[in-house]
């Protein structure tokens, strides 16, 4: 259950000046509120924003914990660091290639959806302060400090897109194939 949402639509862009991602509050109203879990690549939890950038093409700045690129951001209405983020900004979690979907479980859980580079595209339960690999570590490689995913579509592409959480499954588009993909987080089977 959402708690403390309020009927703002949140959008975010980015641009190619040296400024960094910007967050952006669009003051129009909404009343259903059902639309609020439907906004692509924003997601709102009980203690913030929660917003996905994607990389940038200088494969450096996923693993800079003061950069934007490569991460997943959470951040207050007015666009402020949360309080307790883990590293004292907008980072929540680093290390993410292009992340295309994000929902929440009920019970708090953050689920993520992310393309790879031409392949190994993944599902990963995000938790705060963690490096979730890229550039280092695709797929099933693994390295200390940094985090699996749960599955991922080793030599295949999903090309995810968006995420939804519904009755025990979490729900994501394939953008190549035109595909509709169910996880069944507790068997663990992709369909």
């Amino acid at each position: 259950i959402i708690k403390n949402i309020n009927e703002n639509i949140y959008l975010s862009y980015s641009f190619c000046k040296s400024a960094p991602n910007s967050d952006n509050r669009h003051e129009e109203k909404i009343h259903d509120w059902r639309k609020k879990t439907l906004l692509g690549r924003n997601s709102i939890p009980v203690s913030g924003l929660i917003n996905s950038v994607c990389q940038k093409r200088n494969n450096s700045y996923e693993k800079d914990k003061n950069s934007l690129a490569g991460k997943i951001l959470r951040v207050t209405d007015d666009g402020s660091p949360a309080p307790g983020n883990p590293f004292n900004n907008l980072v929540f979690s680093y290390g993410h290639r292009n992340p295309q979907g994000i929902a929440w479980e009920a019970s708090g859980k953050l689920w993520e959806v992310e393309h790879g580079q031409s392949a190994t595209d993944e599902i990963n339960l995000i938790e705060p302060g963690k490096n979730y690999g890229w550039p280092i570590i695709r797929g099933g490689e693994t390295q200390s400090g940094m985090e699996n995913p749960i599955l991922q579509s080793g030599n295949d592409t999903w090309a995810p897109g968006g995420a939804a959480l519904y009755n025990g499954s979490l729900f994501f588009g394939g953008l190549r194939g035109t595909a509709l993909f169910e996880y069944k987080i507790n068997s663990k089977e992709l369909k």
